[in-house]
């Protein structure tokens, strides 16, 4: 790297205080030739980026760089890390995840591919309820640990040499229990089975300050684009995405709404009135898909009375909408999988259908299975109901 042996600064204002690039009425504490050094090894990353971007595939791809100014330096008006993340087109959607990057710090240079970044690295409690409903879209995306994808792209990284699997980016190389994963398929099966929703994960390739001199970081950006390029494509959001994300953040919206005080005789009558609406009619809606379904769910064909629901097609609208052809019996799961449109039915052939998002999860032996159905034909969904929600949440592309 051209910029190597700017790199002192990092260990030099490694407890830099708060204003230490100078704010209004307070002298800067780090001189301006350490302020250019920063911003030395800031622009070769920055442009090493752009140029990487342009020569793989610039209409897919962007730059998202740190928001670091050459005057200023970060927030709190002091240096730290510098990095910059190249991200597939509407990765935005899911906080600009997955991300190919590169870090420069006092532990030198990292250079990887980053699943998810882990909520605790965040402070802003809106991003780590972001993240809860995104990385687990993202986590379905990745190859499962015993596929194809991931052989090849294990031995791939086996053959480049250096690469570290993680739990997250930013960890010190010195630091004991900083492998955490022996293999890529250990990682990847810790992300899809552990259910976590936190964050996490990444692979990567560490150089210290004094290997960062002889480093191309040119060559070693294009690796890792050529490498995790797969991944940030297959973990694009897509339409149906953003639908279920707005989707989440309104319900959580209406509880938000919805708070209750027991003190308050007003809310009271709301509360009740509002309960006897999404109760009236709902015990016999059940009990008639019940008799139709034979106690069975439609898609499981699981017969446990307890934890089978009536699902609507079209949604609720009083006591009308509560027919049988408009329901269908579905275990609870699979009801919160139908309403977040995660899983569909296919009106013409009446198959199950499911989202990219969950595709490679527990659910995939679903896909494409066909419905149960009713032993009459009277009682079957209605189609015209099932083809207004299919062409109403109809995913077309990816953002």
């Amino acid at each position: 790297m051209q910029s190597s042996n700017d790199f002192y600064v990092f260990e030099k204002w490694l407890k830099a205080p708060s204003g230490a690039f100078g704010i209004e009425g307070v002298a800067a504490v780090v001189p301006e030739q350490d302020r250019e050094a920063y911003w030395h090894i800031f622009s070769e990353i920055l442009d090493t980026a752009n140029q990487v971007i342009e020569s793989i595939g610039p209409k897919k791809l962007y730059l998202r760089p740190k928001n670091y100014s050459r005057i200023r330096g970060s927030r709190g008006h002091r240096p730290v890390d510098l990095w910059v993340s190249i991200c597939a087109n509407g990765a935005n959607l899911f906080g600009h995840m997955p991300q190919v990057y590169a870090i420069a710090s006092d532990r030198g240079l990292e250079v990887g591919f980053a699943a998810s970044i882990p909520e605790d690295d965040y402070f802003d409690p809106n991003v780590k309820s972001r993240n809860r409903a995104t990385v687990p879209l993202i986590n379905a995306r990745l190859p499962e640990p015993d596929s194809q994808a991931a052989a090849t792209l294990e031995a791939a990284l086996a053959s480049d040499g250096g690469w570290i699997f993680c739990t997250q980016t930013r960890l010190n190389p010195l630091v004991q229990g900083f492998k955490p994963f022996a293999s890529l398929a250990e990682m990847l099966h810790h992300l899809k089975t552990n259910g976590a929703s936190a964050g996490g994960g990444c692979i990567a390739r560490y150089y210290s300050p004094q290997e960062v001199q002889a480093l191309d970081l040119n060559a070693e950006l294009n690796l890792a684009l050529t490498r995790f390029a797969p991944l940030l494509f297959a973990a694009r959001p897509t339409e149906w995405d953003a639908r279920v994300l707005e989707d989440k953040g309104q319900v959580a919206k209406n509880l938000d709404a919805s708070h209750f005080d027991p003190n308050s005789i007003e809310d009271g009558r709301k509360w009740v009135l509002a309960q006897l609406s999404l109760r009236q009619g709902q015990a016999k809606f059940r009990g008639a898909l019940m008799k139709a379904y034979d106690g069975r769910c439609a898609v499981t064909k699981c017969d446990t009375p307890d934890v089978l629901q009536a699902a609507h097609i079209m949604p609720y609208r009083g006591p009308a909408t509560n027919h049988p052809t408009n329901g269908i019996l579905l275990r609870g799961d699979i009801h919160t999988l139908f309403d977040l449109n995660l899983l569909k039915i296919d009106p013409k052939e009446m198959r199950v259908v499911l989202s990219p998002a969950i595709m490679y999860s527990d659910y995939a032996s679903l896909d494409g299975q066909p419905l149960y159905l009713p032993s009459k034909s009277s009682l079957h969904p209605s189609r015209e109901a099932l083809e207004s929600r299919w062409d109403s949440t109809a995913e077309t592309k990816r953002i």
